[in-house]
């Protein structure tokens, strides 16, 4: 265990709960607060459940930017919500005259996201409505098939959509949306987190007319390819900035694209898209929001 990391430093109780885990008093435990507040039910054998039960969250960079970003009243997006542990930190965020509309196809992991979200319905802490959505968001309106690769056990945020050879792997035959027509109308979106797995391009490509508009005030979402990627570029081409969220003790950084930064290595590498012109000095700053209780800047 690293002691020195803000999840600890910020939140010494959960020092107690990452102990608790190295010596399994807590391999039955199902349930935990995030440092918003928010109770999250998941499976502790599986990646998201063990980062709740030793760090309180998941991806600390992506949570803060989020924390950050996210306003009374917004409208927030979350296209592979998982089971919410991002979804929820937007909830709390937006608060109660925001809306959050978290995608999610898998269907057992929908299930998990609409049991939190329950959850948090019947918490006295003030949070947006969140709307539970079972589409793949993609370049096409139809179906695909969401499979599970053989590491879905380890962790529930590997299933992918794929036209091709399912290789005898467990797959699940799912509605596709493109999201400009799911957005056609209504008021601007603050943020819009996307975890696809690779399908990044094809969910840019069915938004195309909402980044034109300038509808999307920022994005994020998860790149494995070297930087600058195509969806990097191609987000440039359409008026947006590019970052890689990094990190060091005291808070995030972002590092331009363009400087081809490397992938990280142990952690998920996200980037973080803004509309050019738009200050980001606010998303550099020194502290770590998201782990203070009641979410105060």
């Amino acid at each position: 265990m690293r002691a020195l990391r803000p999840e600890y430093i910020y939140r010494p109780a959960q020092i107690v709960r990452r102990m608790a885990k190295s010596v399994g008093l807590t391999a039955n435990k199902r349930s935990a607060k995030t440092p918003w507040g928010l109770p999250i039910n998941f499976d502790p054998s599986e990646l998201h459940g063990r980062a709740m039960l030793t760090l309180g969250l998941s991806d600390l960079r992506t949570c803060e930017m989020i924390s950050r970003i996210v306003r009374p009243g917004d409208r927030v997006v979350d296209i592979g919500a998982n089971i919410g542990i991002m979804t929820s930190l937007m909830s709390r965020r937006a608060g109660e005259n925001g809306a959050v509309f978290a995608f999610e196809p898998h269907p057992q992991t929908r299930e998990r996201l609409k049991e939190n979200v329950r959850a948090w319905n019947a918490c006295s802490l003030a949070s947006s409505h969140v709307e539970v959505l079972p589409y793949a968001v993609s370049s096409r309106a139809g179906t695909s098939q969401l499979v599970e690769p053989e590491t879905f056990g380890n962790n529930s945020g590997v299933a992918r959509l794929t036209e091709g050879a399912t290789d005898g792997r467990r797959a699940h035959r799912v509605d596709t949306i493109i999201f400009d027509e799911w957005c056609a109308e209504g008021s601007p979106i603050r943020l819009v987190k996307i975890d696809v797995e690779g399908h990044e391009d094809d969910v840019f490509a069915g938004m195309s007319k909402s980044l034109a508009n300038a509808r999307i005030d920022f994005l994020i979402f998860e790149e494995m390819r070297e930087l600058p990627s195509v969806a990097c570029e191609s987000l440039a081409g359409v008026g947006y900035m590019s970052f890689l969220i990094d990190r060091n003790f005291y808070g995030p950084r972002l590092i331009p694209v363009v400087d081809r930064p490397r992938q990280l290595i142990g952690e998920a590498t996200n980037i973080i898209a803004v509309e050019k012109g738009k200050s980001i000095e606010f998303l550099e700053q020194g502290g770590w929001s998201c782990l203070r209780g009641g979410l105060r800047r």
